[in-house]
């Protein structure tokens, strides 16, 4: 345990502690019959905790989550009724003794919120941890459309936003429905920190180190600018062509080889809509993690950096402000100018960074800047010296714009 490699656990919620409870008996003529049934190594446990186990059940059907936490901190040891979060993350913390960070991943539901609270009170009474909740939007069973992409792909962008926070982490995939522990397992090996599942028959925890494998992320750094188009909204197919060609078909070679990034079509009002796939998403957060964080890589600028002449141009609402503040966040960031910007109207508003295309070494950043159906190109020129240091400025800027978007 001296060599444990992380301190914070990312952990996928659901609501087995609810429904678990939900078989407590609520009077205690049932209780006997109700200890029987439980495993024979629990049994005694149970009996000795079935008051509580009572009080947690009255709360929860409250909605008294932190009290019902409370009470099962008060119970004799770590019961199967208690569900497979709080049983997994017993063994996790006996285990693994230096944990320090804890991100409880619940769904986006009452129910979901509450058994997160009510575990976050049974780790800090019985654990002296303090965890986080961190809601997972659209991760809402009752609506499965949802679900399955929007709610998955949210899912990975919390669990990589807690590794580029983190880094040294490990993901606990044991709460949830299978589609959220496969997704998790999925994001620990893509970003290589080790997945942790507790089995319900098992008293122990099962570790899954990742595999000695590197994804191919040249299909991100080829699509940047429509993955950032996409991020986590539904457009309409006509921005899928102006990228990808008309033919949205396996006949179309750039479609064929970027399809695993998307998901649709889907058809509302005659319109067919495509958003970013959850698997998409994991390739991008991939992609992204390996910038690194803390102080830039690049040298500082010596002189002020050169701006555009807007005087004689008709600019889109905002941008001259966005470029102050683009050269303000970044000391590397030598000047910005305009180029022309035929062919890219009929985007979505937004921002979005890749690089420069040609045989330039380093290419310079091309910033494209959409509001009100008024784009403008943006050629951003920084103190990199190779390729692989304007790699990193690209990485930072598209980060830092998702976290302003």
């Amino acid at each position: 345990m001296g060599g444990q490699p992380f301190r914070t656990l990312a952990v996928t919620v659901g609501t087995s502690l609810a429904a678990n409870l939900r078989s407590v008996p609520d009077t205690p003529e049932e209780s006997g019959a109700w200890v029987g049934r439980q495993p024979a190594g629990e049994q005694e446990d149970a009996k000795a905790s079935v008051n509580e186990l009572r009080q947690a059940r009255r709360c929860v059907a409250a909605g008294r989550w932190e009290e019902a936490g409370a009470h099962l901190a008060g119970c004799r040891g770590t019961l199967r009724v208690m569900g497979a979060e709080i049983a997994s993350l017993d063994a996790i913390l006996a285990r693994y003794p230096r944990v320090e960070n804890i991100y409880l991943l619940h769904s986006d539901t009452d129910e979901g919120k509450g058994c997160a609270s009510a575990i976050r009170a049974f780790l800090d009474l019985r654990r002296e941890r303090k965890a986080v909740l961190r809601p997972i939007g659209e991760l809402d069973h009752r609506r499965p459309d949802r679900f399955r992409v929007a709610g998955l792909r949210n899912l990975v962008h919390e669990i990589a936003r807690i590794y580029r926070d983190h880094h040294a982490i490990a993901i606990d995939a044991t709460g949830g429905y299978k589609a959220q522990t496969a997704m998790a397992s999925m994001t620990g090996q893509a970003l290589g920190v080790p997945v942790l599942y507790r089995f319900e028959e098992f008293g122990s925890v099962m570790e899954f180190p990742p595999l000695p494998f590197r994804l191919d992320l040249r299909i991100v750094r080829e699509n940047l600018g429509l993955i950032q188009t996409l991020g986590s909204r539904e457009v309409e197919e006509s921005v899928l062509q102006g990228f990808l060609g008309e033919d949205l078909r396996e006949s179309n070679p750039r479609f064929a080889r970027t399809r695993t990034l998307l998901e649709g079509p889907v058809t509302v009002d005659g319109r067919k809509y495509w958003t970013l796939s959850p698997f998409g998403t994991l390739l991008y957060e991939r992609w992204l993690s390996e910038a690194p964080t803390g102080a830039a890589v690049l040298p500082n600028r010596e002189t002020d950096a050169s701006t555009p002449d807007w005087s004689a141009h008709h600019r889109a609402a905002g941008v001259d402000a966005f470029v102050r503040k683009l050269i303000r966040e970044n000391s590397w960031i030598t000047g910005v100018s305009t180029a022309g910007a035929a062919g890219l109207s009929h985007r979505p508003d937004g921002v979005t960074f890749d690089l420069w295309p040609g045989k330039e070494n380093p290419p310079d950043i091309r910033c494209i800047y959409v509001r009100d159906n008024h784009p403008e190109l943006l050629r951003v020129r920084t103190t990199a010296r190779n390729r692989s240091e304007q790699e990193w400025a690209l990485r930072r800027l598209v980060t830092l714009s998702g976290r302003s978007s």
